[in-house]
């Protein structure tokens, strides 16, 4: 939200309505004017720019860390509370729950809890719930998780 701070006081007269949706909109019927996307856009006439790389890593708060330790080896991770994104994840952000297999032979490992929103997702890490894989711009953003 700082961007969008810095943003508006470059540009007062622009007035902002934030959709937040994990899926795409589409910018031909005008459901907005303009989208931040992970991925190319399907439509060829749309103009594209790349803002910032985005990276994903393991996250968890540092209250969930005090008590439950900080996993040292990815087999680690079979012990600790795991959040995924649910099973309907777009495909852009698809791979997101890589932390299920990272490390681990046989069946997935079986989360505490799954979300269908990767904001939904940082706040359940800042809670203190789990252990999840979240993007750079969100890890970046937050002062309640540790990488």
């Amino acid at each position: 939200m700082r961007e969008l701070h810095d943003f508006l006081a470059l540009y007062p007269d622009i007035r902002i309505e934030l959709m937040l949706s994990d899926d795409d909109v589409d910018l031909s019927r005008r459901e907005a004017d303009v989208a931040i996307r992970f991925h190319a856009p399907h439509q060829s006439d749309l103009i594209q720019k790349p803002l910032a790389p985005v990276r994903y890593r393991m996250c968890a708060s540092p209250a969930y860390l005090e008590r439950w330790g900080v996993p040292q080896s990815l087999e680690d991770l079979d012990r600790h509370r795991l959040i995924a994104y649910g099973a309907l994840a777009p495909q852009p952000i698809r791979s997101v729950n890589w932390i299920l297999d990272v490390g681990h032979s046989g069946a997935p490992r079986v989360p505490v809890m799954t979300v269908n929103n990767i904001f939904g997702i940082l706040q359940a890490v800042e809670a203190g719930i789990g252990i999840a894989t979240l993007p750079s711009y969100l890890i970046n953003s937050s002062t309640g998780v540790v990488p």
